[in-house]
């Protein structure tokens, strides 16, 4: 009688044992099956976040005349981003001069710039003339730092997260650089050179030289 019911306390403590493991076994799956899970869940999102469109601005130097500087905003992103819209802080100012073509005094003109950009593509970058860094030298009633503010959406029309930049002239105002000349330069010049013959011989005046032979085969000239 004994024996009968320890080997019927040993089978019940044996499939107890098993039925902790097989429990423990589908839980310890079911855990793996949760964090597989979360991270399908992460790499997604992850995946979505770096397709979404991001949109920057910036303070340029032009291609060509890098004391030039323009403002440029740019999606660096993956895909498109819609509605872009643009706050600047303060109004943007420009030093223009009052009589173009003169080393006179200069005047504050605001910077012309759309509110609003309805869509810019992958790597498409939209950008204006701000300014020049001489015109600004020493005008210490323009503002040297800027806030931009963007908002914008992304995929599935989805508002972005609202990103701010701020632009300091300050940045570029002592900056070195080199300059070189284009075929644009070249047609410059030759137009100046074209006003500063008109000044001096007058644009109506017309310089007449003939060469002829005459009989005894010498020449004669006539301007």
């Amino acid at each position: 009688m004994l024996i009968t019911f320890a080997l019927l306390k040993s089978q019940i403590t044996l499939a107890m044992w098993s039925d902790i493991a097989t429990i423990a076994a589908a839980a310890g799956t079911l855990l793996a099956a949760l964090f597989a899970l979360c991270a399908i869940c992460q790499t997604r999102n992850l995946t979505k976040q770096k397709a979404q469109p991001y949109v920057a601005a910036s303070l340029e130097p032009h291609q060509h005349v890098p004391w030039v500087m323009e403002l440029v905003v740019a999606n660096y992103g993956q895909t498109a981003a819609t509605n872009v819209h643009i706050t600047i802080d303060p109004d943007p100012l420009r030093a223009v001069l009052k009589n173009p073509g003169s080393d006179g005094p200069t005047n504050e003109t605001p910077l012309h710039y759309p509110k609003t950009l309805s869509v810019l593509v992958p790597g498409q970058r939209w950008g204006t003339t701000w300014d020049s860094i001489f015109m600004r030298h020493g005008r210490n009633e323009l503002p040297t730092q800027y806030t931009i503010t963007l908002t914008y959406d992304g995929i599935k029309g989805k508002r972005q997260p609202q990103t701010e930049y701020v632009l300091d002239w300050d940045m570029y105002s002592a900056r070195g650089h080199l300059g070189y000349k284009t075929i644009s330069n070249i047609g410059d010049d030759i137009a100046g050179i074209k006003k500063a013959m008109d000044k001096i011989v007058g644009p109506n005046l017309v310089h007449e030289v003939i060469l002829r032979e005459t009989e005894d085969r010498s020449h004669t000239r006539k301007s």
